[in-house]
């Protein structure tokens, strides 16, 4: 919302579409998986995944 006009400047749509597939899951090897960046851009989107 634009404060001095108060009309929107920008509008989005996100469409989702979920498919069922019949792949097993994957199998790990490894305990454990990581990586890290050192340096994170500016407007980056970090995702951080944890499962049992």
């Amino acid at each position: 919302m634009d404060k001095r006009t108060q009309r929107s400047v920008a509008s989005a749509r996100i469409d989702i579409y979920v498919d069922e597939t019949q792949h097993q899951p994957p199998k790990f090897e490894a305990s454990r998986y990581f990586t890290s960046r050192s340096i994170v851009q500016p407007h980056a989107s970090v995702l951080r995944v944890t499962a049992r």
